[in-house]
């Protein structure tokens, strides 16, 4: 009997794939932290620009990811990206981050490009029995193994990479 790979990997785009910060450095869009907001990064959405996710740069490791997916049954591969719930002034967030994934990443399969509000990634988190979700966000990551999938905090290609396959090997007697 020949085993084969169950697993189905979820990928963010934003930070993982895509140099989102990098963009809005570019588009003026990233806010300073004031003593009167939380901390972390803030981005001013409103300016958003048609463009804006069309033609963010790709991570300097994200080469990495490319290889590394190409190597994974396309069927299992999906990528899992947010959108702002506030309007923003590009015109379809949802169109470009897709054109952006078919463009860089032409492997992965139209139907396996989820964008959605960040509230409803976890809802992909028991679409199949084993689902490994790599994204930049905690709360996500949080979220994703609240529902009952395997999360993987993103730092680097190179970890995620190495703990996707370290989950993959542990997994592989199992299922």
């Amino acid at each position: 009997m020949v085993k084969t790979n169950k697993i189905h990997y979820y990928v963010d785009l934003d930070g993982v794939l895509a140099n989102h910060d990098a963009q809005s450095v570019t588009y003026q869009v990233k806010m300073s932290n004031t003593k009167d907001n939380d901390s972390g990064t803030k981005y001013d959405i409103r300016d958003y620009k048609n463009g804006f996710f069309r033609t963010m740069p790709l991570m300097p490791d994200a080469h990495l990811f490319q290889d590394y997916l190409k190597g994974i049954d396309n069927d299992r591969v999906h990528i899992l990206s947010a959108v702002p719930k506030r309007r923003t002034s590009a015109s379809s967030v949802f169109d470009e981050k897709r054109e952006w994934v078919q463009e860089h990443f032409p492997f992965i399969r139209s139907i396996n490009i989820h964008i959605v509000f960040r509230e409803h990634k976890a809802l992909f988190a028991t679409l199949h029995p084993h689902s490994i979700l790599i994204d930049d966000n905690k709360s996500n990551i949080n979220e994703w193994r609240h529902a009952g999938g395997i999360g993987i905090l993103h730092t680097d290609a190179v970890s995620s990479i190495k703990k996707s396959m370290a989950i993959h090997s542990a997994l592989w007697d199992v299922i």
